[in-house]
């Protein structure tokens, strides 16, 4: 994943998501992009078993329960 800006607490609050589809996130690394002073951070997410039978869920099921 890759990302902006401060990402633990963004993954701190994807770390249930991530488990229940399989994942498990990898420690961030951090990327300064190319003649600039811009950051950005990628998030590796392994996927260590296969996703539940119930994903990808019916489109506007995730806006009324996410994970």
């Amino acid at each position: 994943s890759y990302k902006s800006g401060e990402v633990r607490e963004e993954l701190q609050n994807a770390h249930n998501a991530i488990r229940i589809l399989g994942g498990k996130a990898e420690s961030p690394v951090s990327v300064t992009l190319p003649a600039s002073d811009v950051t950005r951070a990628l998030i590796p997410i392994r996927k260590i078993r296969p996703t539940p039978k119930a994903y990808p869920r019916k489109a506007g099921s995730a806006k009324k329960q996410p994970l």
